[in-house]
């Protein structure tokens, strides 16, 4: 599965992002649901929105018995002021946020809030940002770093929504080799490469997890989710 090699989101994270009370929550472009099941966690009530039936099948088979909608950011199928909270996690930066933002903002209620997360690889030094460079030798000019977080401008800009707020939550993905190995490749621009460039590009990250690992058997790799949170204003009437 897509999620397998995928780091989580962190519980206080999740808390900054949507509240410690249960709120109704619309996780937006929910993808394999790594946010969902941390949302779920967390004990709040959620529904999962995603355009690609591919993902919508992956979040299903993990079980999560919550409500599945097929549907895009631009196009929301819910009622007004149906949510307290829509979040999105690393995946603003593919929406029409032209067309995105106003529909986000008419399923919250008044005072309700958009909460958006990216999880960043830390690559200060180390193995760490030697991986980062592996990666991005393969990656496309279109985003900014592996994230695209310069999108969270669009909501800055917008006058549907209010100041943003920002904070960082450091964590770190216990990962073995495999599991490195896998979430490289799980990137949707190695997913896209020729197989031969694919399989150098891997055969690469196996040989940094070895330098890295040495005699231990699993490595942790350094992440923060960077976090964005904005109340939607209130519209005429």
């Amino acid at each position: 599965m897509y999620a397998t090699h995928r780091p989580g989101y962190p519980l206080d994270a999740v808390r900054w992002l949507v509240g410690r009370v249960r709120r109704s929550v619309l996780d937006l472009g929910a993808g394999s649901g790594s946010l969902t099941h941390a949302l779920i966690s967390a004990g709040h009530a959620v529904i999962a929105a995603e355009p690609s039936r591919a993902m919508l099948a992956e979040l299903a088979a993990r079980g999560l018995e919550v409500p599945l909608v097929q549907s895009g950011a631009e196009a929301l199928p819910f009622a007004s002021g149906s949510f307290d909270v829509v979040t999105v996690a690393t995946a603003f930066h593919w929406f029409d946020a032209a067309a995105a933002l106003p529909q986000a903002a008419a399923v919250l209620k008044p005072g309700g809030r958009l909460a958006l997360v990216w999880n960043i690889r830390s690559e200060a030094d180390g193995w760490a940002a030697e991986l980062g460079e592996l990666l991005r030798a393969a990656q496309p000019p279109g985003l900014v770093g592996d994230w695209a977080t310069d999108s969270v401008r669009a909501v800055a800009e917008s006058p549907l929504f209010g100041p943003l707020e920002a904070a960082d939550f450091p964590f770190e993905q216990m990962l073995d080799r495999a599991g490195l190995v896998g979430l490289a490749a799980s990137r949707s621009y190695v997913i896209a490469l020729s197989s031969t460039r694919r399989r150098r590009l891997l055969e690469s990250v196996g040989r940094l997890f070895d330098s890295a690992a040495g005699a231990d058997t699993r490595v942790d790799l350094p992440y923060s989710a960077r976090c964005w949170r904005s109340e939607r204003l209130a519209g005429p009437g």
